[in-house]
């Protein structure tokens, strides 16, 4: 794709201008009523109240509390942790062709050896549009294992992780969901050796580079 034919938009704290400018009264038009462009490109933010680590036992902690996200399992409770990723699709206009969607996420730091006693990360795709809790660390799945994550090769190299999530965007916004939302995990934690296993990814609500933000492209 040409990136210079590409109009990029963030959405950050002006989110109520941004979205008169992508016409998302639901008409699919800009406001002088012109169609939105051919591969235009919109940038989905993150949902900081649906975007956290939740552990086995129930208990959740959303970025608004701390800036990154885990999954694995913790060393001094043998307690499993998954991390919940969403972005906020409001700014896509209703009916709009989504021809791509590209999740890119940040991991900083792997502690212990949680490929080795787990073996590889998945990811499902959610649905925690109405709320996080004890049933959504196994539950609230709409469609299992969409992509599955190999450990870095070393670990300040390959930090920026891109998930193909084109078919489950449409599949959100095709129902009515305000947010998309993704699961890591490891389907073989926790390990119940008292050791910490756990990778970690940012989620940082004050700083937009260091947190999940989708790509989506519109065609017409």
């Amino acid at each position: 794709m040409n990136g210079s034919k590409l109009k990029t938009l963030v959405v950050g704290p002006a989110v109520g201008s941004l979205l008169m400018v992508l016409g998302a009264c639901g008409t699919g038009m800009t406001p002088g009523g012109m169609p939105l462009p051919g591969g235009q490109q919109v940038k989905a933010d993150t949902a900081f109240d649906r975007t956290g680590t939740l552990r086995s036992d129930g208990a959740y902690t959303s970025m608004t509390a701390i800036n990154f996200v885990s999954t694995g399992d913790e060393g001094d409770t043998n307690l499993g942790q998954r991390a919940i990723v969403s972005v906020v699709l409001n700014q896509v206009p209703a009916g709009a062709n989504v021809s791509k969607a590209v999740l890119r996420i940040r991991r900083f730091i792997s502690e212990g050896n949680p490929y080795n006693d787990f073996g590889s990360m998945t990811v499902d795709h959610v649905n925690v549009a109405s709320s996080i809790n004890a049933g959504s660390y196994l539950g609230s799945t709409l469609t299992p294992t969409i992509a599955t994550i190999n450990p870095q090769a070393g670990m300040f190299t390959d930090p920026i992780m891109e998930i193909d999530v084109t078919t489950q965007v449409k599949a959100d916004l095709a129902a009515g969901r305000p947010i998309s939302s993704f699961r890591f995990q490891f389907n073989n934690g926790p390990s119940l050796d008292n050791a910490f296993d756990q990778v970690f990814m940012y989620a940082d609500q004050n700083d937009e580079t260091l947190r999940p933000i989708a790509t989506i492209t519109i065609d017409p």
